[in-house]
């Protein structure tokens, strides 16, 4: 399936929804979200807090983000406790690069340890999208030690982008420590964390048993393209895609490996896990890049 680079927010970690209530609410599909909040909404007066939330999050996740915005306005003015309605109001400020908005929305529940670990969970995401990364990790490493190896890989991927290279690896040796069954989503963070830091021959050697595995091959194959593109081996990452995809899709992907070594640790972080090229970045790195060769 081919992937697109599209701006979005955290497309590789995603938001933690599940159930109706505050630390629990239930996630509705894109497929679904339009026709649920169309129906919502005309009973929307007689909605609870949490069912307000329910109805915002349907709204934005359909792209209606001003009336999501004034629904989520609605479920905060009848019941002030909940901190959903904020991190939903700050999302969708970041979906207009209002990101000083956004902080200012979330910045009250910094150093609160009160907060539920699903609710740290999804500012720890909201900070991250907001390059605030040391505010991040004040939300997930308190829940890092006894979580998941997905929290503990966002914990490690919040080093990364710190420029923690050696750190992020032990978090993600825990990760995969935890979770056996998915040796290859962990070592594919480890060879990328290798590359970061200049050593090609380990993040290689540590893709190795994904690329042996039929079941792996395809994803380990891409992540080593991308390891190439990283040290400057254009040729030998596209030709890599074209034979995982086709050569249409390995040449959409050319302009992205021929800018990666011109970026920044941060901005080839964000290019190979959330697959997202910031507005800025291009901008700055076009010009340099000569796409006729």
């Amino acid at each position: 399936m081919k992937k697109s680079m599209k701006y979005s927010l955290l497309a590789f970690l995603g938001l933690l929804l599940s159930a109706c209530s505050e630390d629990s609410l239930q996630k509705t599909t894109e497929k679904d979200a339009g026709p649920v909040a169309a129906r919502a909404l005309n009973e929307m007066a007689r909605k609870s807090p949490e069912s307000l939330i329910r109805i915002a999050y349907a709204l934005e996740t359909a792209g209606n983000y001003t009336e999501a915005l004034d629904v989520y306005n609605q479920a905060k003015a009848a019941d002030g406790t909940l901190i959903r309605p904020d991190i939903g109001i700050a999302r969708i400020y970041l979906r207009y690069n209002k990101r000083d908005e956004a902080f200012a929305q979330v910045k009250g529940y910094l150093g609160n340890s009160a907060l539920s670990s699903a609710l740290k969970e999804e500012l720890a995401k909201l900070f991250l999208d907001m390059q605030a990364y040391d505010e991040a990790l004040t939300f997930i490493e308190p829940i890092s030690e006894l979580s998941s190896g997905r929290v503990i890989s966002l914990a490690g991927i919040l080093q990364e982008l710190k420029g923690n290279g050696f750190k992020a690896r032990m978090y993600y040796e825990r990760a995969a420590d935890l979770e056996k069954a998915n040796p290859e989503r962990f070592s594919k963070l480890m060879a990328y964390s290798f590359a970061l830091d200049g050593s090609f021959e380990t993040a290689v050697a540590l893709l190795q048993p994904a690329l042996n595995n039929p079941a792996s091959m395809k994803e380990a194959r891409e992540s080593l393209a991308y390891i190439y593109a990283l040290s400057g081996q254009l040729k030998p990452a596209e030709a890599l895609l074209s034979n995982i995809y086709d050569v249409k899709y390995a040449k959409e992907r050319r302009t992205l490996f021929m800018l990666m070594p011109l970026m920044t640790r941060t901005e080839k972080i964000e290019a190979l896990l959330f697959e997202r090229i910031r507005p800025d970045t291009l901008k700055r790195l076009m010009p340099a890049v000569d796409l006729k060769n």
